[in-house]
């Protein structure tokens, strides 16, 4: 039996707390994307990365173990979520907010979900809901180069919300 490259991801989401933070880095897997939908990288190649974040949040620091990290421009990302209100009638979205807001909403009649400020969908009254929603956000991308591949690349990002 041949050996297998098996690889595994992980993403971590800090929220600043009341001030609404969100940074939020992933490895590019859209299939239009810079990695083509690819995940698993071979030595030598230079793998793209998204990073999300809020309005209030500023980028203070970016520091990769090995290579270094190339700036590709911004993208228009559509994401796919389940928001949760349980009693409630605000929930937050994981990524930050752009635009372009549709719902299927699973509640009691009479009730409506939109987009409110910052990076939180309002349902139109406290109560018990599962809102599937699809909207826009935007991601800075960046891509990895140079790094050798011999061991896995850890990259840090840290910024302050306001």
């Amino acid at each position: 039996m041949a050996n297998e490259l098996i690889t595994t991801t992980l993403v971590i989401n800090f929220s600043a707390g009341d001030t609404g933070g969100i940074l939020l880095a992933e490895v590019d897997d859209r299939p239009d994307g810079f990695n083509a939908g690819d995940t698993n990288f071979r030595p030598g190649s230079s793998p793209a990365f998204l990073l999300y974040k809020s309005s209030n949040v500023t980028i203070q620091q970016m520091v990769v173990t090995e290579g270094s990290i190339s700036a590709l421009g911004s993208v228009t990302v559509e994401k796919t979520e389940d928001l949760q209100f349980a009693m409630e009638d605000t929930a937050d979205f994981r990524y930050p907010y752009a635009s372009s807001l549709v719902t299927d909403l699973i509640a009691p009649s009479g009730f409506s979900v939109s987009a409110s400020t910052g990076n939180t969908a309002k349902l139109s009254t406290k109560g018990v809901a599962i809102a599937r929603v699809r909207y826009k956000t935007v991601a800075q991308a960046y891509r990895i180069v140079g790094a050798s591949g011999n061991l896995p690349v850890l990259v840090y990002i840290s910024g302050v919300a306001s």
